[in-house]
Parts: C-alpha cells; sequence; structure tokens
C-alpha cells in the first residue's frame, strides 16, 4: 500500500469503487483576539465574517477561512505599501 492512500474499496462484482471523500466544513471556531498577520480579530459578523482591527488603524471584515488560511494579513496597507 502507497503512503497517503486510502486501501482501495472493492463491490461485489471484484472491482474498485470511487470513494467520496468528505469536504471539511468551517466550525464555528471562536477567533476573537487572535492575531493573523497585522490583523486582530475583533468580533465575528455573520456567515463566518469577523470584524479585523489592522495595525494601521484600518478596520476590515474577513472570512474566517481567508484568515486562517493566511490568504488576508492585512487590510490593504501591506500592498499599497509594496506599490511605493
Amino acid at each position: 500500500m502507497t503512503a497517503g492512500r486510502p486501501p482501495k474499496e472493492i463491490d461485489v462484482k471484484g472491482k474498485p469503487v470511487a470513494v467520496m471523500y468528505k469536504r471539511r466544513r468551517m466550525t464555528n471556531t471562536d477567533l476573537t483576539g487572535k492575531r493573523f498577520g497585522k490583523l486582530t480579530v475583533i468580533k465575528p459578523e455573520k456567515n463566518f465574517q469577523w470584524f479585523c482591527a489592522c495595525d494601521c488603524g484600518g478596520e476590515i471584515v474577513a472570512h474566517a477561512k481567508k484568515l486562517t488560511s493566511r490568504q488576508i494579513i492585512s487590510c490593504g496597507c501591506v500592498q499599497t505599501k509594496r506599490l511605493r
């Protein structure tokens, strides 16, 4: 068996069956007070959205998945500094 692959399921006729994987769902994890880059999570909004304050003084509402996967690390101030 190779590493990382689950064992194949076999149907009644001896043929391999496709295995459906469950998608991971976002849970109601409390992110209040946690830091992601320059952002500090202040309070929850609706539908996994979080209100965050940036170190530069800016504010942003971001999705939990974008925060936890480090796709959003600031209110946009980092991109503006890079363009200069």
